[in-house]
C-alpha cells in the first residue's frame, strides 16, 4: 500500500511539473500605448464577426438590436483615421460617423451626434482589433456588442 501511495505521489508530481508551463508573452494580445495605439488603429478594419446580446435595449433613434452573431461582409468596416475621425459601415448601414478619442485603461470614446459610446479595446495589434461596446439605454435595457 505504501508503494502505491509513493508511486501515485511521484506520478502526480511529474504530471503537475509537465502540465504547467510559462506562457509565452508574445502570444498575449498587447494593447499598445500612446502614439503606437493611434498608428495601429488608424486604418480600415474589416468586420469579421459582431456578437450582440441585448435585453430590453433600444438605440436613441428607435432601432432595437437583434441578439445573435453577425458575420461581416466585404462591405463592412470600421475606418479610423489619424485625425480622430471614425466611420462604421455594417449590414448595409452607415452606422456611425463621428470622432473618437483614446482614453486610459484601453478605452475608446466614440462621439457622434447622439449617442456617445465608450468601449473597450480588447485586442489591438497590426492584424487584429477587437472592441467591446457595453451600453445601457434610459429604460435600463442593456446591450453588449463584441
Amino acid at each position: 500500500m505504501k508503494n502505491i501511495k509513493k508511486y501515485l505521489l511521484i506520478v502526480c508530481l511529474f504530471a503537475s511539473i509537465y502540465s504547467c508551463k510559462k506562457d509565452d508573452p508574445s502570444s498575449f494580445a498587447m494593447i499598445p500605448t500612446g502614439k503606437d495605439t493611434l498608428r495601429i488603429l488608424s486604418t480600415k478594419w474589416k468586420i469579421i464577426k459582431d456578437s450582440v446580446s441585448s435585453i430590453n435595449y433600444t438605440f436613441p433613434w428607435g432601432w432595437i438590436p437583434i441578439p445573435g452573431v453577425y458575420y461581416g461582409t466585404t462591405d463592412d468596416f470600421y475606418l479610423f483615421d489619424s485625425s480622430y475621425n471614425i466611420s462604421v459601415h455594417e449590414n448595409g448601414h452607415d452606422f456611425i460617423k463621428g470622432t473618437y478619442k483614446l482614453l486610459p485603461d484601453s478605452q475608446i470614446l466614440i462621439d457622434t451626434t447622439e449617442p456617445r459610446y465608450i468601449g473597450n479595446i480588447k485586442t489591438l495589434n497590426d492584424v487584429n482589433a477587437t472592441f467591446e461596446w457595453p451600453l445601457t439605454s434610459p429604460n435600463g435595457g442593456t446591450y453588449l456588442s463584441a
